[in-house]
Order: C-alpha cells, then structure tokens, then sequence
C-alpha cells in the first residue's frame, strides 16, 4: 500500500532517482511543489526500450507520459535544490 499524501523528499539541483511512492495522479498535480525548477521527469520505458519524458509546461506532444504510478522509479531533473511535496 502507497500513502496517499504528506511525503516530502529534500532533493539536489541535476538529476534525482526517486521511487515514486504516492498515488496514481497526473505528474502536473503530483510535481506543483517543484513547479519553477523542475525541467523534466524520465522513466524508463521496458517493453519499448526507451525514455519516456515529461515536461512541464511544454505542449503535450512534447510529453510521452503525463502520469505518475505507484511504485515506479523515475528522474528528476532539477535546476535548483527543492523539497518535493506530495
């Protein structure tokens, strides 16, 4: 079972793995506290064998994916350290 809120997770300007603990939501919902510095969140697409992106405030065709899963490990690419609030 993932909580459904109240996880903080203190991370550094460059390029963060976290395992996503929360619940499924839209990565736009899920990320607003890193809103500013956040420039994208990849995860690793298994059966395809690719990187899928999001990109915040891009144009949607820039994004292959726009949720985000329980469980899942992702990277954050940060311009600024942050606390990410979810």
């Amino acid at each position: 079972m993932y909580p459904a809120a109240g996880v903080r997770m203190e991370l550094g300007a460059g390029v963060n793995m976290v395992t996503y603990v929360g619940a499924e939501q839209p990565a736009a919902g899920a990320l607003q506290s890193l809103q500013g510095y956040l420039r994208a969140v990849y995860e690793w697409n298994a059966a395809a064998g690719r990187w899928e992106k999001y990109v915040p405030g891009s144009p949607a065709y820039v994004s292959t994916f726009t949720t985000l899963r329980p469980g899942r490990v992702y990277l954050l690419e940060l311009t600024w350290p942050g606390t990410w609030v979810y």
